[in-house]
Order: structure tokens, then C-alpha cells, then sequence
């Protein structure tokens, strides 16, 4: 039986994405449906490759998408996080926690040195939705303590470009590490001067006793 040729970006009812989905949703990840690169007629490879599957469903159709299509078929990449207990960090980890319940606590903690949370980035769901890769649980906490803020722009407005004060929690096994950024080292970094050296001193030693008492 002649095999019968679809090329998504041949149809002009429906965009060649949707129908690469909706047509091989799945096929490229199925191991009894064999495939194999090929470039489409009358262009060279280098200008159009094509993945090429024969579905088992329909032997007599041969359905054909585009590598940017099919990227969008494949399943998500799982990617690893590297460790975060760094020089410029007041890190911390919870044993055998999940990390909500590690979130709750850290933020309990700051609330009692008067830190707010402002911000919460789930970066683990961003990276999967714009990227379509998957890392381990990554939340980034932006917290402040209002008066010390007040304090620090009085003296140096251009400061708020450090701030908040990012807190980053993230799974490592069945723990939770937990990782504060140092407002000495940050301060320190962007040349300081004695007045804002000292807030970063008081910043530093409340985010070190709630990290403690967490």
C-alpha cells in the first residue's frame, strides 16, 4: 500500500504546531515507532531537517513535523541544582522535611527579626514552563525588614538595587537546604561606606538568629 505523505506545515487550516501535537502527540517518546531524521525534498538538510515517524495506528500514513515541533512532543529534561552553601550565604539545612513545611518556618523566623516576605519565585515551575526542563523543588524568598531598609536608602539611595534579601530554599533527598543571602557581603561587594556597614552588621546577625531558630 503507497504510503501517504502529511506535512503539518502544509496545512493551512490549523498551525503546524497544533497539528504536530495533536497528530504524533506522544509518538516520539513510543519505542515501537521507529524514527529517523530525513530533509524534506527540493531543500537541503542543513536548511530543513524533519522527524519522520510511521505511527502504528495508521501504517499507511506517514506524519511528518519539524524539529521545533517535535521538541514540543519530547518529554521534559531533568536537570540537577548545584549545592548553594556558599561563601556569601548563611545556609542552613532541615532533615528529613518536605519544603513547605521548611518554608513555613524560615518565614516564622524572620518574622520574629522583623523581616517581611515581599516576593516568592517557584523557579523549579518557571524553568519548566519557559524552558521545558525540570530541576528539583527551587523557591527564592525576598525578605525585608522595613526600617533597616529605610535606614539603608536614607544613606545610600541607590542601595535598593540589593534588595530585598533573597532566601533560597531547595530539596537535597528527603532534606531541605535552606540559604540567606549575607547583606555583609553583598554591602561589602558594592564598596559600603561606615554607615551602611553597620546595618548590614544588624542585618546580618538578625537573618543568622532566624535562620537558627527556624
Amino acid at each position: 500500500m503507497p504510503t501517504t505523505v502529511i506535512h503539518a506545515t502544509n496545512r493551512r487550516d490549523l498551525p503546524a504546531s497544533d497539528f504536530c501535537r495533536r497528530t504524533n502527540n506522544g509518538l516520539l517518546t513510543n519505542p515501537s515507532w521507529p524514527s529517523r531524521l530525513q530533509p524534506e525534498r527540493g531543500r537541503s538538510a542543513s536548511t530543513r531537517r524533519q522527524h519522520s515517524v510511521t505511527s502504528t495506528h495508521s501504517p499507511n500514513w506517514h506524519i511528518a513535523c519539524t524539529e521545533a515541533d517535535a521538541a514540543k512532543s519530547a518529554p521534559l529534561k531533568k536537570e540537577t541544582i548545584m549545592q548553594i552553601d556558599v561563601p556569601y550565604g548563611i545556609t542552613r539545612r532541615f532533615a528529613k522535611i518536605d519544603l513547605a513545611a521548611a518554608r513555613e518556618r524560615v518565614m516564622a523566623a524572620l518574622a520574629l527579626e522583623g523581616f517581611g516576605v515581599l516576593t516568592e519565585i517557584d523557579v523549579q515551575k518557571t524553568f519548566e514552563k519557559k524552558l521545558g526542563v525540570q530541576i528539583d523543588p527551587y523557591i527564592i524568598l525576598g525578605a525585608c525588614n522595613p526600617k533597616l531598609a529605610h535606614a539603608a536608602i536614607g544613606i545610600e539611595p541607590g542601595i535598593g538595587l540589593l534588595l530585598p534579601c533573597n532566601i533560597v530554599l531547595t530539596k537535597d533527598g528527603d532534606d531541605v537546604v535552606v540559604s540567606a543571602a549575607s547583606p555583609k557581603a553583598l554591602f561589602s561587594a558594592a564598596g559600603a561606606g561606615p554607615g551602611l556597614s553597620t546595618l548590614a552588621d544588624e542585618a546580618e546577625a538578625r537573618i543568622a538568629r532566624a535562620m537558627a531558630k527556624a
